[in-house]
């Protein structure tokens, strides 16, 4: 299932070569939306994975962008114990044209704002979402 969001970004990592055959590139969106009258913020981190993690060369902090993502899953066993954890993976990357967007996840924010997609697939927009991934012991199998 492929998800959308709007946000600026807020950090920018480094290519990290996991293996000899994995890469990978976190980056962080500040998402910002209003419900009825409170602002709430959300800090979501995305990774990029091998041939994709150059898509951020041509960003900078504070940008605002349009991120598309997928939701993934895993089962870890380690020690016997199933470990279970997820990851927002970023395919593809818009640069915002309105620098002052709010970043609300409505239709009409997605058509005003974002720059036009030539892709003729659209996908759902999906609520902001935050997730605690440093909490993870960085010993996986990848």
């Amino acid at each position: 299932m492929n998800f959308e969001i709007e946000g600026r970004i807020i950090s920018l990592g480094e290519i990290q070569q996991k293996t000899d055959t994995f890469r990978i590139r976190e980056f962080v969106v500040q998402n910002d939306r209003n419900v009825n009258g409170s602002i709430f913020t959300d800090y979501i981190k995305f990774q990029l994975t091998q041939d994709r993690v150059e898509l951020l060369n041509n960003y900078q902090l504070d940008e605002n962008v349009k991120v598309h993502f997928n939701i993934r899953g895993r089962k870890w066993e380690k020690n016997g114990e199933d470990i279970y954890f997820n990851s927002l993976d970023a395919w593809k990357v818009e640069k915002l044209i309105d620098a002052n967007a709010s970043f609300s996840n409505t239709p009409a924010n997605v058509q005003n704002n974002a720059v036009p997609n030539t892709n003729p697939m659209t996908t759902p927009t999906a609520a902001p979402m935050s997730q605690n991934l440093d909490a993870i012991e960085d010993d996986l199998p990848f």
